[in-house]
C-alpha cells in the first residue's frame, strides 16, 4: 500500500477538451515611474509584481511571473464590464520616470525607441500564443483612470496600431466626425447619460 503511495498520482492526460482558451483576455501597459534597479526590487520584493519589465538601456527584457500564474499589477480596475483585472491580464511594466513635476509644469519622458522594439516582439509573441483580439492591449489608466495615469501621454499607441496590435481609426473619418460635433455639439443631456 505505502509502495502505491510514494509513486505519486498518476494524471491521463490524453483527452483534450475543446471547450477552453486562454484565461488572458488583456495585456496591461504601465510605466514604472522610477529605475531599472529600483523596479526590479520593487517588482519582485513587494506585493506588487508584474508578468514582464523591459529595461531602457538596454532594453531587456524579464520574465517576473509565469503568465499562467496571476501577477498583482492593476489592483482595483474595471474594463468592459470586468472588475479586478489581474486574474485574466498580463502586465508587463516599462522602465520609464513618466513625468516630472518642473517651475514649467510637468515634462513626461519619452520612452526609448529601442523599448518599444522589445515590447512590441513581446506583445505579438503574447496576442499570437493567446489568440487576442484586437484592442486586447491597454494601458493601466484605461483600468483604473482615477488614479493611474501609465503610461502617459508619450506612449506610441500609433506605432502599436502600425504593426497590426492594436485598431486605429481612420483620419478622415476622425475628421469629418469632429467636424459633425463642432457643428452640432451633443447636449448637456447626452453627456450626462453617457456618464450615468
Amino acid at each position: 500500500m505505502l509502495a502505491g503511495c510514494s509513486a505519486g498520482l498518476r494524471i491521463d492526460d490524453s483527452h483534450t477538451a475543446t471547450g477552453q482558451n486562454s484565461r488572458v483576455q488583456y495585456v496591461v501597459l504601465h510605466y514604472t515611474s522610477t529605475d531599472l534597479a529600483r523596479s526590479l526590487k520593487l517588482l519582485t520584493e513587494t506585493e506588487v509584481s508584474s508578468h514582464y519589465l523591459i529595461g531602457d538601456a538596454p532594453p531587456t527584457v524579464y520574465r517576473l511571473v509565469d503568465e499562467d500564474r496571476r501577477a498583482w499589477h492593476v489592483g482595483v480596475s474595471e474594463w468592459q464590464g470586468r472588475t479586478w483585472l489581474n486574474a485574466s491580464t498580463i502586465g508587463i511594466e516599462l522602465v520609464n520616470q513618466g513625468y516630472y513635476e518642473t517651475p514649467a509644469g510637468r515634462y513626461w519622458q519619452p520612452f526609448a525607441p529601442q523599448q518599444i522594439d522589445r515590447l512590441i516582439v513581446l506583445l505579438k509573441d503574447i496576442v499570437q500564443r493567446h489568440q487576442l483580439p484586437p484592442g486586447a492591449i491597454i494601458a493601466h489608466s484605461d483600468v483604473a483612470p482615477q488614479r493611474k495615469v501609465d503610461p502617459g501621454p508619450l506612449f506610441p499607441w500609433k506605432r502599436l496600431a502600425d504593426e497590426g496590435l492594436l485598431p486605429w481609426p481612420d483620419e478622415a473619418a476622425v475628421a469629418r466626425q469632429q467636424a459633425l460635433f463642432a457643428a452640432s455639439p451633443p447636449s448637456v443631456q447626452w453627456f450626462q447619460e453617457q456618464l450615468a
